[in-house]
């Protein structure tokens, strides 16, 4: 994070309830929502052009997960990210 010059983007595992949370990315570029708070140009996609999930935690704690089952099917195709 040291190397960000401007906004920094990465996928997230368990985040409100889903599998995982991640800008959608095609060439080195964010696709819909971030378009809201900056400019395309401006995000820097970060592991590995947002392929992989790094663990990083805040707390040493259990996750509280809602619904275990559902997030072991989910409803799209992960094929293009290390999970």
């Amino acid at each position: 994070m040291r190397k960000v010059k401007r906004v920094g983007v990465w996928p997230v595992g368990i985040v409100g309830g889903m599998r995982v949370e991640m800008p959608l990315v095609t060439d080195g570029k964010e696709s819909e929502i971030l378009k809201y708070f900056t400019t395309r140009d401006e995000l820097e996609p970060l592991a590995e052009n947002c392929t992989k999930v790094y663990v990083w935690h805040t707390r040493t704690q259990k996750p509280s997960i809602v619904n275990p089952q559902k997030l072991k099917r989910p409803l799209v195709s992960y094929d293009h990210i290390e999970v």
